[in-house]
């Protein structure tokens, strides 16, 4: 099985690549879930301000992960990808908190569903930001 993948991802490493930065998005966007959730429930914060933190949290595991694993064959060095990268990230983040208000506040939405939908939405503008401007 093993073999299969590594055969299908050297024909196809565009797949390879969007594969590794789903892996490290999902697990970014755990993160920012579950330290959402703790701030919302723990802490009372509410979910537009708990976003704020929950987002930088998961921010330097999805820098590390990309710039070591997704992006690791076209990475520059950390001067110059890190600036470039929080670019693209806080630019995301802008979109995100964008969405998760209109989410929240015009759709009335729960909060835990309506970051579930910004998180599937805002990775296809990071992707592409991040291949093709910040690890470049």
């Amino acid at each position: 099985m093993i073999k299969i993948i590594t055969n299908i991802f050297a024909k196809y490493p565009l797949l390879e690549q969007l594969t590794k930065f789903g892996i490290v998005g999902t697990v970014a966007a755990i993160i920012n879930m579950l330290a959402l959730i703790a701030l919302v429930e723990l802490l009372h914060l509410h979910p537009l301000v708990a976003n704020i933190f929950a987002f930088l949290l998961a921010f330097n595991a999805s820098y590390i992960g990309h710039h070591h694993w997704s992006f690791a064959e076209t990475a520059r060095d950390h001067k110059k990808s890190v600036p470039r990268f929080f670019i693209v990230a806080t630019t995301s983040f802008v979109l995100n908190q964008g969405l998760f208000a209109i989410f929240l506040t015009v759709f009335h939405l729960y909060y835990v569903l309506a970051l579930f939908l910004v998180l599937i939405i805002v990775p296809i503008f990071t992707f592409l930001l991040s291949k093709f401007w910040a690890f470049t």
